[in-house]
C-alpha cells in the first residue's frame, strides 16, 4: 500500500492504535533504502526501528509516539512524496 507523505502521522497514529501485541507496521521510502518500523510491545509501548540515515531503535509509549515519529519522518522522509506501508501479523 502506498500513502502520502502528508498522510504519515495520521496513519500511524490510526493504525497503532488498531494494532495488536507483536503485529508490527512498517514504513519506507519510495526507494525503500529508508524508513521506519513500528512493533507493539504491550498495551502502552512500541519500540520503534529507524533505518536509513540514522540506524537506531527506541522503546517509547502512546503519549511519545507521534513526537518520536515526526522527527525520525523529518530525517529518514524528508525527501519523499510517496511512502510503502506493509503490516506483519507476528
Amino acid at each position: 500500500m502506498m500513502i502520502k507523505d502528508n498522510e504519515f502521522i495520521r496513519f500511524i497514529l490510526q493504525h497503532t492504535k488498531k494494532m495488536h501485541i507483536g503485529e508490527s507496521l512498517s514504513l519506507k521510502t519510495f526507494k525503500k533504502d529508508r524508513g521506519l518500523t513500528i512493533q507493539k510491545i504491550d498495551s502502552n509501548h512500541y519500540i520503534l526501528k529507524e533505518f536509513g540515515k540514522n540506524d537506531e531503535t527506541f522503546k517509547v509509549n502512546e503519549n511519545s509516539l507521534k513526537k518520536q515519529c515526526k522527527q525520525i519522518h523529518d530525517r529518514e522522509f524528508f525527501n519523499s512524496h510517496n511512502i510503502h506501508v506493509s503490516k506483519r501479523k507476528n
